[in-house]
């Protein structure tokens, strides 16, 4: 709810960072894109995102668990 009093101001942050991230979420579904969005940006539970998506929360889990990994790889390849 409070967290973002604790981000660091966004003129203080490397901007390569976002550039990655931008550019990660340009080569996913846009349905993943949104859902990495919701579930890290702003920050939703598991249990929340899977009463809007209409499906279980070990479902949902799972689908994140394989989304991470995918991002984890297309990210290690990048950095490669």
């Amino acid at each position: 709810p409070l967290a973002w009093l604790n981000r660091p101001d966004p003129a203080a942050v490397d901007p390569a960072p976002c550039r990655t991230v931008s550019q990660l979420l340009d080569r996913i579904s846009p349905r993943d894109a949104a859902l990495l969005r919701l579930r890290h940006v702003e920050e939703h539970t598991v249990d929340e995102l899977a009463e809007m998506l209409g499906t279980s929360p070990r479902t949902l889990r799972r689908r994140l668990e394989r989304l991470m990994k995918r991002t984890r790889a297309i990210l290690a390849v990048e950095a490669a």
